[in-house]
């Protein structure tokens, strides 16, 4: 056992995961660019910051995820099915924080990259506020319903089987 609780760990991995990720599609991107030679004109900070305004979000659904498998064993049926919901909420089109969309996870934030790489949008602070709100209210549900899941095992002593 560690000193540190699942969450921390959950994401200390998380995040170095992702940074192993992206150093590797840099790489790639690189080497396909200087073989093709065509150069993709990115703004790469914009990419960035909208990318990891949306990281905190998915980990509360992963974590929310994470409750239910620790609650109930058998959940392939529900990951499906959170692929699929997930995949659809990647394809709705948010185009206005005022818009009731704009509260689905991960929407808004896939909206707001896909609005930067066709040029219509840039980076601005209203949208970035409300994909950190957004983002940090998710993570904060999925802390609060593992939290419950896990304390709810550990009562009935659930936790065994791990």
């Amino acid at each position: 056992m560690s000193p540190y609780g699942f969450v921390q760990i959950y994401i200390a991995r998380t995040i170095s995961a992702i940074l192993f990720t992206l150093l590797n599609l840099g790489i790639t991107l690189i080497i396909i660019m200087s073989v093709t030679g065509h150069w993709l004109n990115l703004n790469i900070s914009s990419y960035f910051i909208v990318f990891f305004l949306s990281y905190p979000g998915l980990w509360g659904i992963g974590l929310i995820y994470a409750g239910i498998l620790l609650r109930y064993k058998k959940a392939e049926a529900i990951e499906t099915i959170i692929n699929f919901l997930l995949l659809g909420l990647a394809s709705i089109n948010v185009s206005s924080i005022f818009s009731v969309y704009f509260l689905l996870p991960f929407s808004p934030h896939v909206s707001f990259l896909r609005a930067i790489l066709k040029g219509e949008m840039s980076i601005n602070p209203g949208w970035l506020l409300g994909l950190l709100v957004n983002s940090l209210i998710y993570l904060s549900i999925g802390i609060t319903l593992f939290n419950i899941s896990l304390k709810k095992c550990k009562k009935h002593g659930l936790l065994g089987q791990y």
